[in-house]
């Protein structure tokens, strides 16, 4: 259909199935279903039988045969089954309990879960769901809602990992600006271009600092505060060993009495494994295409295969986890078998999730979602670019469900106009607006990877984790745009103070309709 490709209204139809049906009916597999049948039948010209055949041939396959793709599902799978082994080995257990002596009131562990959601800052998903599997234990006994954890998680995860300068994201972001600075004949550094629209990435920079001031005031408000009341009004968390079996659990620790360690040595293998894999690929993809040996540290980085050295550092990890639990004979080889087996199917259904926003995402390309949206660029004022860029990029980022494949598809649009428009200064505010963008509308859209790889992480309700997150990214995404997008596009001040001003806004928003959560008796927890 030509309407179709050329990114009209109709382009919309699926992507707001696929989220009114998912807000509506609370099930993601089936509102993605729906949405991918119906945006498949508007690209077969409405034949049904079509469009059900190329459902399972075209693009469910293209979804999981797509190289990267694959390797993120590989990686999932590999990283929940050794935080499987390192659950029942009870190094998970031991760990959370020397987590739980240094936090042991919910303001330290929220504030711990921010500390450590900041320091695995190379790849988002590794973030959820290292820091979500690792940290829930500890905010149950806590009594912290899976909601709270969940928002935890997920608003330090994509945030940080898009500002990182070391992480799979930097790949992505100089790539696709790279890509357009080559084929507009921009005589700039796509690397330094790329830094240096970090300051103007307001919503990332903002969500981190509000979760900060979260924690450390405890207090909440909307939904969130309703989920924490009830968290704190549940009885204590039964004894290890008088739960369910592992069989019938989520990724519980045994009456295995494993070493804190049993546990920390295979996260930090991972996180140091995708580290030294980011270099040694990147370095490898460089003297592939040339003979040079000497390049920028960053410019390696950029040009290493995120989704294949997420894989591999996964596979170390796991092999780490099974050596761990077998050699100190903590486990059998049977155990560890069964362990690693138990925790690669707990992330199935959220796998085949992320199999359909995969897809869904696709056919939003197909249909030109992004491009239809990104239409609104060409008649604002220059100044108000950044704003709209980024109002485009929240927008298809949460009707598509991926920031990753916003950012393919806008920037090559918004790039463009913004140079000729405002030159080097309003490009590189769009380009930090593009990336912000993005990073929100993924935040709030229920069909987002990372927002269904927290829920999954920290064993909430996605419907729930939407729903309490909602508001909290909301509120900064408004503070955003009006002090940063806005007062910075029309020269009311500059970035840092913007930055300043947005923290004292949120901290004044938090102290001002923030409640402290309380406990049936009326007492207020610490």
């Amino acid at each position: 259909m030509e309407q179709a490709t050329d990114g009209t209204w109709i382009s919309m139809v699926p992507p707001l199935v696929a989220i009114g049906l998912a807000i509506a009916l609370r099930h993601a597999i089936l509102s993605l279903c729906l949405g991918v049948y119906v945006g498949i039948l508007i690209i077969q010209d409405f034949n049904p039988f079509i469009a059900l055949q190329r459902f399972f041939d075209t693009y469910l396959a293209n979804a999981i045969g797509d190289e990267s793709r694959a390797a993120i599902l590989l990686f999932c799978l590999l990283l929940s089954g050794m935080v499987a082994i390192a659950a029942s080995s009870g190094g998970l257990r031991g760990l959370s309990h020397m987590i739980e002596r240094a936090a042991s009131t919910p303001k330290r562990a929220q504030v711990g879960t921010w500390l450590l959601g900041m320091a695995v800052f190379i790849d988002d998903y590794a973030n959820a769901l290292l820091v979500g599997s690792t940290l829930r234990p500890t905010m149950d006994r806590l009594k912290i809602s899976r909601e709270k954890l969940a928002f935890l998680v997920d608003s330090t995860a994509a945030p940080v990992a898009s500002l990182a300068v070391i992480s799979s994201w930097i790949a992505a972001e100089v790539s696709f600006v790279a890509n357009e600075f080559t084929r507009l004949g921009i005589n700039q550094n796509p690397f330094l271009t790329v830094v240096a629209s970090l300051q103007y990435r307001y919503y990332p920079i903002l969500m981190l600092a509000f979760v900060l001031i979260i924690a450390l005031s405890q207090r909440d408000f909307g939904p969130m505060l309703k989920a924490e009341q009830s968290a704190r009004n549940q009885p204590d968390p039964a004894p290890v060993d008088e739960k369910q079996s592992p069989e019938k659990t989520t990724i519980n620790p045994t009456h295995k009495h494993g070493r804190w360690y049993d546990a920390f040595i295979p996260i930090i293998v991972t996180i140091l494994a995708m580290a030294v894999g980011m270099y040694i690929d990147g370095l490898a993809q460089l003297q592939q295409h040339d003979q040079h040996t000497s390049h920028q540290f960053w410019k390696i980085f950029g040009e290493a295969r995120a989704a294949i050295v997420l894989l591999w550092s996964s596979i170390i990890g796991c092999f780490t986890a099974i050596a761990l639990s077998v050699l100190k004979r903590i486990l059998t080889i049977k155990e560890t078998t069964l362990a690693l087996f138990h925790g690669m199917k707990l992330v199935l259904p959220a796998l085949v999730v992320l199999v359909l926003a995969w897809s869904i995402s696709d056919i939003c390309h197909e249909l030109g979602t992004a491009a239809y949206l990104a239409d609104a660029v060409d008649i604002v004022p220059s100044a108000l670019i950044p704003a709209t860029v980024f109002a485009v990029s929240a927008i298809a980022s949460f009707a598509t469900g991926s920031s990753w494949g916003t950012m393919g598809i806008v920037f090559p649009l918004v790039i463009p106009i913004a140079y000729s428009i405002g030159g080097e200064q309003i490009l590189v505010e769009s380009i930090g607006s593009v990336l912000a963008g993005s990073v929100f509308g993924d935040h709030c859209s229920p069909i987002s990877d990372t927002t269904i790889l927290s829920s999954m992480a920290t064993e909430c309700d996605l419907a729930d984790h939407v729903r309490t997150q909602l508001p909290y990214a909301v509120v900064v995404g408004i503070v955003s745009v009006i002090i940063g997008e806005v007062g910075v596009g029309l020269g009311w001040w500059n970035s840092w103070v913007a930055l300043g001003l947005g923290c004292a806004i949120l901290t004044v928003l938090a102290f001002g309709i923030g409640r402290k959560a309380a406990s049936e008796h009326g007492q207020k927890i610490p």
